[in-house]
């Protein structure tokens, strides 16, 4: 496992001159206290700032060290780990955006994270950035075309891509978010063997007049972190003629200007931190003048209450000339965060200086001497116990109060002469009161302050959409929905009406148009589903039945289709146990069979073994063991049948047979699918089979495509792996990169829509290809409040022929029709 120095250096020109520092750049080292599993990580943040309010260097700098803090301390892999940090940060920025909404400012940003973890480098983008890796052989750009206007900030789901890639000694990344075109990969090779000002020197000449980016070299040493200066001025940056260096990046430095290791603080912080409040400053009071109270935003005020029913009035008390004035602890200032900046003291807490009388002096007013806690509440203490004794005392003497009266003549029976209310029930009363009144007023005004809120909420997404609508750029387009859906979200918050549904509608109907998104209305197809023991992993479907795989007992189940809808039937046996002369393992796979075959079985299911089960409606099953290739059956994980040709997958023996049939019988030994070479097979999880095409997902996602020959003389060929194509409007000819996705299934379909499906279990996605592996569109459930979305993920699907599809969720069988 390798150890690297890092020598980093940033380019920052601003109208062609060149800035000293890149705030928002921030590397970091692990913390003391960071997770066992991070201690060795080296983590680096390159945040692109835009829009229309700014945030300043030191806040910048602020929140980069919290998300570093926040990597350091989260359990879990270091892609969770870049999720964490990517959705903390989107969180800052929506907050910060809902701030400045009324005055129609907002900040998005672009985001770059690296992570040097061991000898591997992992790369997470948000939005269209770049991340560019020169080696000593090649030099790599990871992008991803598709994330240009996925800005953070703008709605509360980020699209996060994640980049990985193996590294050596002398490797050079760059990250940023608009590199200039002249940083091809023909401009940027061999330049390894460059020594880093040489190397700088090189990037700025191939530059505009403005340009942001971060340079980081590895080199072998104990994970120190070097910071490197340029030993030229700008104007010498174009030389190439430079004296001679020696090669070793430290070079660069003519002075210590290299730190061995940047010593990252590691400060306490919640996981959704607060945003710091800037210090407010007010100018000096007029005499008579009331000081400004703070503004507080309708949501948060509440109705005030005066502080002398709360509060006794301040005791004076006589200072000795000698003695200096209290001073106000650090503790009661504010708190001091990373940027320096300190939390200013709440105006209410700020003395005034009262108005004085014409007849009266300025040393005679008093100010209020300070009290600590404890002797606030004895005083209270005293008062409420000089209260009490006074109330008991009195009761003698004084006559009954008009509450008293009042409430004598609203109890039941006579009152008593010269009755009076015990001290106990006048003090309720006194207390009860104001209580109930203060409650109703706070219901008056929550139901109110509510409707106001959802008001201000609602007009805001209004006007987005209203941008919208009058927007012919895709990407600001795309920005304007994604801003009316968040804040549909905002006021549907507090409640929801027929105005709000038709606007989220609307608002996603246009994304979804944009994304090319088919929204299916899911329903039960069986209703209360299977028994909870049951865990569908496969499904296939004909003639109006489907056929379920159970994982957790590996047998097949029937659904078949009454007046009613779906009913399972119980008479239908086809799983494990004994057959005829074979004992039949748990099933791994099924195919439906077609009507009129030899066997009258409607289901083809295969055990890991490689012996065939005909499932038969109202009769046994069939069974028929396959005949082993020469060297044997290893273990079947999947099958394909292709025009009566049986196709299995054999992932220990890293071969695909072919099985020739004759009237679905499979009495001759295999041939192999492949020629030499054969791709590798052994981390395959499903298959399909088209025509003399077959596809093989691979458990990273990605899929190699084969075309068996087309005569004896010709031979098989494979593309491994093959590219997934993009051909809907607007995206036509990109190649598609699924980050995050986790394809777990696929399914081809006849003429005449010939289709290749694959399910998405993160996502709860079917993406729609063409057999040419180009996208067509994306089947997704139904979104939005008031969705009848089963929980959890999709465990299988299946499509078919009259174009249903179904969603298996568990025990949990869904369907809905394509449109």
């Amino acid at each position: 496992m390798a150890v690297f120095d890092y020598y980093l250096l940033n380019i920052n020109l601003e109208a062609g001159q060149e800035q000293a520092d890149l705030p928002s750049l921030h590397v970091a080292v692990p913390p003391r206290r960071a997770q066992r599993s991070r201690a060795a990580d080296q983590l680096m943040f390159l945040a692109s700032f835009g829009g229309n309010s700014e945030i300043s260097p030191a806040r910048t700098q602020d929140i980069l060290q919290r998300l570093s803090n926040t990597y350091y301390t989260e359990h879990g892999s270091v892609t969770n780990g870049l999720r964490i940090v990517a959705e903390q940060l989107n969180e800052i920025l929506l907050k910060h955006n809902m701030q400045e909404s009324r005055e129609g400012k907002q900040t998005t940003a672009v985001l770059n994270l690296a992570v040097a973890h061991n000898d591997f480098l992992y790369l997470a983008h948000v939005g269209l950035t770049h991340s560019i890796l020169v080696t000593q052989n090649d030099v790599q750009d990871f992008s991803d075309l598709q994330a240009a206007g996925r800005y953070l900030g703008l709605s509360k789901s980020i699209a996060l891509r994640f980049f990985q890639t193996q590294l050596q000694a002398g490797d050079i990344l760059i990250l940023s978010n608009q590199p200039p075109e002249s940083w091809s990969s023909s401009a940027l090779s061999g330049s390894t063997k460059l020594p880093m000002d040489h190397f700088r020197r090189r990037l700025l000449s191939l530059a505009g007049a403005d340009i942001q980016a971060a340079v980081l070299q590895f080199q072998p040493g104990q994970g120190g972190i070097h910071w490197l200066k340029p030993r030229s001025p700008m104007a010498q940056a174009g030389s190439e003629t430079a004296p001679a260096v020696p090669a070793s990046p430290a070079s660069v430095v003519p002075e210590p200007e290299a730190r061995p290791a940047i010593p990252t603080m590691a400060v306490p912080f919640s996981k959704k931190p607060e945003e710091p409040v800037e210090p407010t400053t007010s100018a000096p009071l007029e005499a008579g003048q009331k000081p400004a109270q703070p503004e507080v935003p309708p949501e948060l005020s509440l109705p005030s209450i005066p502080a002398s029913l709360l509060f006794p009035p301040a005791e004076k008390k006589t200072d000795s000339p000698s003695s200096p004035p209290a001073q106000m602890s650090s503790a009661t200032q504010g708190g001091i965060f990373l940027s320096g900046e300190r939390l200013g003291v709440p105006e209410t807490q700020k003395f005034v200086q009262p108005a004085l009388t014409p007849d009266q002096p300025a040393d005679t007013v008093k100010k209020p001497s300070p009290k600590s806690g404890t002797e606030f509440w004895k005083s209270f203490r005293q008062r409420l116990s000089v209260v009490l004794q006074a109330g008991k005392s009195s009761r003698p003497r004084q006559p009954r109060s008009s509450t008293a009266d009042m409430v004598a003549r609203l109890l039941p029976g006579k009152p008593e002469p010269n009755a009076s209310l015990p001290t106990s029930l006048l003090l309720f009363i006194a207390i009860a009161v104001p209580l109930v009144v203060v409650a109703i007023s706070l219901t008056v005004y929550f139901q109110s302050g509510a409707s106001q809120q959802y008001q201000i909420y609602f007009q805001q997404a209004q006007e987005y959409a209203a941008q919208a609508a009058g927007l012919s750029d895709p990407i600001q387009k795309r920005n304007a929905w994604s801003q009316t859906i968040y804040w549909i979200d905002k006021a549907e918050g507090y409640k929801q009406t027929a105005d709000s549904k038709a606007l989220r509608t609307q608002a996603q109907q246009m994304l979804d148009s944009m994304d090319g998104i088919t929204r299916l209305n899911l329903q039960p197809a069986l209703p209360g589903g299977f028994s909870t023991s049951i865990k569908i992993v496969h499904m296939a479907a004909s003639n109006g039945d489907v056929y379920v795989l159970d994982g957790n007992q590996g047998r097949v189940l029937r659904m078949f289709m009454t007046g009613t809808g779906y009913e399972v039937d119980p008479q239908f046996i086809c799983g494990p146990g004994q057959s005829g002369s074979l004992y039949i393992n748990h099933l791994v796979d099924l195919t439906t069979l077609p009507p009129g075959n030899s066997q009258q079985a409607t289901v083809l299911a295969m055990d890991s073994s490689g012996n065939l089960l005909y499932c038969i409606p109202g009769s046994p099953p069939l069974s028929a063991p396959l005949p082993p290739p020469d060297k044997g059956i290893g273990d079947i994980t999947a099958f394909s049948l292709d025009q009566g040709d049986l196709y299995v997958l054999d992932g220990q023996n890293n071969a695909v047979w072919i099985y020739n049939g004759q009237n679905l019988g499979y009495g001759d030994r295999p041939q192999l699918f492949f020629d030499t070479p054969v791709p590798r097979l052994s981390d395959v999880i499903d298959m399909a089979e088209n025509g003399g095409d077959l596809y093989l997902l691979h458990e990273d996602g990605k899929m190699t495509l084969c075309t068996y020959k087309s005569a004896a003389f010709a031979s098989t060929r494979c593309q491994d792996p093959v590219k997934y194509g993009d051909q809907r409007p607007g995206h036509s000819g990109q190649m598609l990169t699924f980050q995050g996705a986790h394809f777990v299934q696929m399914e081809t379909t006849q003429p005449p829509d010939s289709s290749l499906y694959i399910l998405d279990t993160s996502g709860q996605v079917i993406y729609h290809f063409s057999l040419r592996l180009n996208l067509q569109r994306q089947l997704r459930p139904e979104a939005g409040p008031g969705a009848s979305l089963p929980s959890g993920s999709p465990s299988a699907f299946t499509i078919t022929s009259d174009r249903v599809a179904f969603f298996a969720y568990g025990n949990q069988v869904y369907s809905a029709n394509l449109p």
